[in-house]
């Protein structure tokens, strides 16, 4: 993890924002010093009406921390749409884009340490920004205003406006995704990890009249006591798929920024991923860019490598390439996937290709182990 010490927060490429330690690294006057700074960038690159969107997931003391940095915001002269329930990044940037927003915050954390706290934030195109960015708004004098932090005065002086971040992300899965190609049945066994994808993956299914099960949702402060990457969690995935007689498991890490997906005991890999999203791209008919981190060589012999242009970036540069580039799809060095349009990753996006792609009422189960077995061939 690369980290530079110009902030009171650590700013970290692997989080792509400021991350520490509950109570420790992250507290309140560290997160007041650097929001302070991103006010400041927030309202020179702004145009007047203009609100920012700030949302947070279930992450330990996540909301607290989201309502104190709405106020910061507010005092700073910024106006603020707060997310009512918790959000992911992709989430909020979506509903950033759709409200053409300044940009937007997230509350939420990384995939190492439940007890950590980080705040990654976005420019109007939905792009992260970077400690570099915002360097020359900081200011180390202490501000001798003293914070007003009652949420309820903020909002009553119209600085502070609560919103449903669901509404413009659903709708913009609904234009995404054929939902009528696929099977109503339980083939499906969804884990969220007690994360922000309680809210936005099982609930549009059954508003779709599809069915699954949905494990580890009901409980958010268990999040506390696992280790929250998904990849840790595949065997018990599997273990719950066999329990509940399902042939599909996705599992998504909370933040919905990584996901393992699994065809029975089949593990898809992050080339197996990419690949499987790339045929289902093409029989839509779309096609562009592929970004890749050149820690990545993933097609190999595939024939889909034929139908879109692939660019390897260096690590070190992924964040500023999605910015500078047209893509279609991206993959970072950590297996995210990104997709047009914004930098978040949104594994929340992959698990609904995924349905539609396996899920599918053309899908036979042996034609599906055929075409697994198709991709498991590729080198």
């Amino acid at each position: 993890m690369t980290k530079g010490g110009i902030f009171y927060m650590n700013y970290s490429t692997d989080f792509n924002g400021w991350l520490g330690k509950i109570a420790a690294d992250f507290t309140y006057e560290h997160v007041q010093k650097t929001m302070t700074a991103l006010a400041k960038y927030y309202k020179e690159n702004s145009t007047s009406g203009q609100k920012l969107i700030i949302g947070y997931d279930t992450r330990f003391f996540a909301k607290e921390f989201a309502e104190f940095v709405a106020c910061i915001m507010a005092q700073n002269g910024v106006k603020v749409f707060l997310a009512n329930r918790c959000a992911s990044s992709s989430v909020l940037v979506v509903s950033a884009l759709h409200k053409k927003s300044m940009g937007a915050l997230t509350l939420t954390g990384d995939e190492h340490n439940a007890y950590h706290l980080g705040i990654r934030a976005f420019d109007a195109k939905g792009y992260s920004l970077t400690d570099q960015q915002i360097q020359s708004f900081m200011d180390q004098k202490k501000s001798k205003k003293e914070l007003e932090t009652s949420l309820k005065k903020w909002i009553s002086k119209g600085f502070i406006e609560p919103f449903d971040p669901s509404i413009c992300y659903i709708q913009h899965i609904e234009q995404t995704i054929d939902f009528s190609s696929m099977v109503s049945t339980n083939r499906v066994l969804f884990n969220p990890m007690f994360g922000s994808a309680i809210h936005y993956f099982d609930h549009l299914l059954h508003e779709k009249g599809l069915r699954g099960y949905t494990i580890d949702r009901e409980d958010p402060e268990a999040f506390r006591k696992i280790e929250p990457s998904p990849s840790l969690h595949t065997k018990q995935l599997y273990e719950d798929m066999v329990f509940h007689g399902s042939d599909l498991g996705f599992i998504v890490s909370p933040d919905c920024t990584t996901f393992e997906f699994l065809i029975e005991p089949h593990q898809l890999t992050t080339k197996e991923k990419l690949v499987f999203l790339l045929e289902l791209f093409y029989e839509k008919g779309k096609s562009g860019q592929v970004l890749l981190s050149d820690t990545h060589h993933l097609i190999g012999s595939h024939p889909i490598k034929n139908h879109f242009t692939f660019t390897h970036v260096p690590e070190e540069n992924f964040q500023s390439s999605l910015a500078s580039n047209s893509f279609i799809l991206a993959v970072d060095s950590m297996g995210r996937f990104y997709f047009e349009h914004h930098g978040a990753p949104d594994a929340l996006l992959c698990g609904f290709y995924f349905l539609e792609m396996l899920n599918n009422k053309e899908l036979t189960p042996k034609t599906l182990h055929q075409k697994l077995n198709r991709i498991k061939g590729v080198h």
